[in-house]
């Protein structure tokens, strides 16, 4: 044996491996310079991202679960399908269900199918069905003369990431992963969706001809907010407040107060309020009811310098003016106040009401009314009744409500808004009961405590904000990475209450207990 691994790593020996590999990929960087010299871009991308994803596959092997979130958080497309596109999450989903099903197949084991605390998504998703056999759709893509089955698609697939995600151990290390991941997404996401305003040849790879930059205080300015959102929140979950005052950490108040700045040049006044909020939702979680006192007393001193100091000592940007122009006070700038008026979500919530009284249990189920869209296109004088918003009646049509409750109720009925309801307390609660058995310094604890505020930002704004599927689709993940870690606790207590089961069982959890 020794002879042999000796000529094996002689001086001049050629791995076939190595040469086959570099072959492959002439050959395949050969092929694509063809198609984009013949200008299919977009079939060229394709090509490559198969590559790329076979790479990933290859590499990530059993740690494939970690993309999930990140890849459902990142939000951006992945495959170009006429002229919509599957994004990333949708087609990472796909995959991972074969990954899961190649596991069951060669270890002779079915996944774990329930978990104490996935009944609501799991009676949410089964309500949504029923509604989809009472009102049967299909994808406008492909000609349906009634569309939403991309809708059903993805609260389909979202069950499918809780039962995907709850069969993973999670540790410490594999959570802070999971973490950064869902940073790194959002970056990228956020990064894609401006890019495609300054080039808009990106846009091919949306499924779409040209990408809508938007105007005033709807353009791009908007995706400053998302990522100092989520950075807020990594920072709150992290630090308590007393670490925050630590002199070794004056980064984090830094990059804080940055977060904030890009709140406030964004003119997202619901991600920049909850940015000032969650410091206090923070020190409430940890008991910590000095601080609690002093971070309010920061907020009021933040939004009193800003009031009083615009139009006497400096000028807000109108992004800034917009953010605060929810306040009772203040003067602003002409255009800032009309953009605060409501007639959009008024109008909205006029005709989801208006759905619910004529079907309060069942509902009209997800769709895209296409006759009334057509009239709103050519004749709007036709279907718009007096004080109506046309972008709000033209939501409402695409079943985008912009308002948890109100939506929910309107596509599938009342029972499915307190089913949704009954989502969020037990993740809620769920949540709050797992990070009292973790440490602060164990990543699981600020994981879940990150899933938790995010949650509960999710909960204060749900009246202006919310769709019947995406709901679904962002809260899904944190369901089944929660169900994960709390069976994996589970697990490490049950091995210690045991002591016949001894060393083997417990180097299946190595690692666990260390914080």
């Amino acid at each position: 044996m020794n002879i042999y691994k000796r000529k094996s790593n002689r001086l001049g020996a050629v791995d076939l491996r190595l040469v086959l590999a570099l072959i492959t990929g002439l050959g395949f960087a050969v092929f694509v310079g063809t198609v984009v010299g013949s200008g299919e871009y977009k079939e060229a991308y394709i090509y490559v991202l198969l590559l790329v994803g076979v790479g990933i596959m290859a590499t990530m092997k059993r740690s494939f679960w970690m993309l999930i979130p990140f890849s459902m958080v990142g939000d951006f497309p992945a495959v170009p399908v006429g002229p919509v596109s599957m994004k990333l999450g949708e087609a990472w989903l796909f995959v991972s269900l074969l990954f899961v099903v190649l596991q069951a197949v060669s270890r002779r084991k079915l996944p774990i199918l329930y978990v104490r605390g996935a009944l609501p998504v799991y009676l949410y998703s089964t309500w949504v069905f029923m509604i989809y056999i009472l009102n049967p759709v299909g994808l406008s893509s492909m000609g349906a003369s009634e569309g939403g089955l991309r809708f059903y698609m993805m609260i389909g697939l979202s069950l499918l990431s809780v039962v995907i995600l709850m069969n993973q151990v999670i540790d410490s290390q594999k959570a802070k992963k999971v973490l950064m991941l869902v940073l790194v997404g959002a970056i990228m996401g956020s990064a894609w969706n401006i890019a495609q305003v300054f080039f808009p040849a990106m846009a091919v790879f949306s499924g779409r001809s040209v990408m809508e930059s938007g105007g005033g205080f709807y353009g791009w300015n908007q995706q400053l907010s998302i990522v100092p959102h989520l950075i807020v929140i990594f920072i709150v979950s992290r630090y308590s407040f007393r670490m925050m005052l630590i002199p070794t950490n004056w980064w984090v108040v830094v990059l804080y107060i940055l977060c904030i700045g890009l709140g406030f040049a964004s003119g997202k006044r619901s991600f920049t309020v909850l940015m000032l909020i969650y410091p206090i939702l923070g020190t409430v979680l940890r008991k910590e009811f000095i601080a609690v006192f002093l971070c309010g007393a920061m907020t009021i001193l933040i939004v009193s310098v800003a009031l009083i100091g615009h139009g006497s000592i400096f000028h807000l940007p109108k992004t800034a003016q917009r953010v605060l122009s929810v306040l009772p006070v203040g003067e602003w700038d002409g255009d800032v106040q009309a953009s605060a008026d409501n007639d959009f979500r008024e109008t909205l919530n006029k005709y989801a009401l208006r759905d619910i009284s004529e079907r309060p249990i069942l509902g009209e189920g997800l769709q895209a009314d296409f006759d009334l869209l057509w009239h709103l296109r050519y004749n709007p004088g036709d279907v718009l009744e007096e004080g109506d918003h046309i972008l709000g009646l033209t939501y409402s049509a695409n079943s985008a409500w912009h308002n948890t409750w109100l939506g929910i109720s309107a596509d599938f009925g009342i029972p499915a808004a307190v089913i949704w309801a009954s989502v969020w307390i037990t993740l809620i609660i769920g949540c709050m009961k797992s990070i009292k058995q973790l440490s602060i310094y164990d990543w699981r604890y600020t994981l879940l405590m990150f899933i938790l505020l995010l949650t509960l930002g999710d909960l204060l704004r749900s009246w202006q904000f919310g769709h019947s599927a995406v709901n679904m689709w962002q809260v899904a993940w944190r369901v089944g990475v929660w169900l994960a870690v709390k069976r994996t606790l589970t697990s490490v207590d049950a091995d210690k209450k045991c002591p016949i089961v001894g060393y083997e069982v417990k180097r299946r959890h190595e690692g666990l207990l260390q914080h």
